[in-house]
């Protein structure tokens, strides 16, 4: 078991090496932001594993991804590149043995096409 939190704590660790030093080694223009926000995505899926493993359970949507930095599992859940919180249903309707989590994009409403097109943990 220890070891499978290792492997865990080191994905998210690499999870947030990639969200910090993303913006800094390349300008963030609007086509990189959809891009931005899938990252910032999978560190948020990966502090929820974190959260599972340490607590049995994925948090309420009660509690929210709130919930990730007073457990201190992540330091602060930044919100999307456009400036947003990211969303959170658990169990998901997507991934009922988990949670979604996901961004409106650019417009900041559900659906889209293009640019203002969701990001989320469900459509790769």
């Amino acid at each position: 078991m220890r070891r499978w939190s290792l492997i865990v704590l080191g994905t998210l660790v690499i999870a947030l090496l990639v969200v910090f030093t993303l913006p800094l080694t390349q300008p963030l223009d609007a086509n990189s932001k959809p891009i931005k926000a899938r990252y910032g995505i999978d560190a948020v899926e990966t502090g929820l594993r974190l959260y599972r493993n340490r607590f049995g359970a994925y948090p309420s949507e009660a509690e929210g991804l709130a919930s990730l930095e007073s457990s201190r599992i992540l330091l602060r859940v930044s919100p999307d590149p456009w400036g947003n919180h990211y969303h959170y249903r658990c169990p998901g309707a997507h991934h009922p043995d988990s949670c979604d989590v996901w961004s409106y994009g650019a417009d900041g409403r559900e659906g889209g096409s293009g640019y203002d097109r969701d990001v989320t943990n469900w459509d790769q």
